[in-house]
């Protein structure tokens, strides 16, 4: 005699991962993490980043911008007038934007997905 397994009372009938992790498909694209300048923030080296281009950069959020020709992914901060690129590792110091700085915000993370 065998018993049904106690997990199948909670098993969904399907669950697509674009619907469940992208709220504007034509507005989406995936990115690798590189590095681990955001562990602090939960993400990790090889991460898969879901990016959203339609959401501006905002207070707080984690976002993918270019700076200077490079691509970064930081967490960003806008107080009193000025803007800042923060590192989540507990070594890379604080990055303040000026008029200098050629930037552009390339999205706001909205989604990490990760092999275990």
């Amino acid at each position: 005699m065998s018993f049904g397994s106690p997990a199948c009372d909670y098993v969904e009938n399907s669950l697509d991962l674009n619907r469940f992790l992208i709220n504007r498909p034509a507005a989406t694209y995936f990115m690798k993490m590189q590095g681990d300048v955001l562990k602090n923030a939960g993400i990790f080296n090889g991460d898969i980043l879901v990016v959203d281009r339609s959401l501006p950069a905002a207070d707080r959020k984690l976002i993918i911008a270019e700076l200077n020709g490079e691509l970064t992914a930081r967490r960003f901060r806008s107080q009193e007038g000025s803007a800042f690129l923060l590192g989540e590792d507990g070594r890379t110091p604080p990055y303040r934007l000026s008029r200098k700085d050629r930037f552009s915000v390339w999205g706001v993370v909205t989604s990490v997905i990760r092999k275990i």
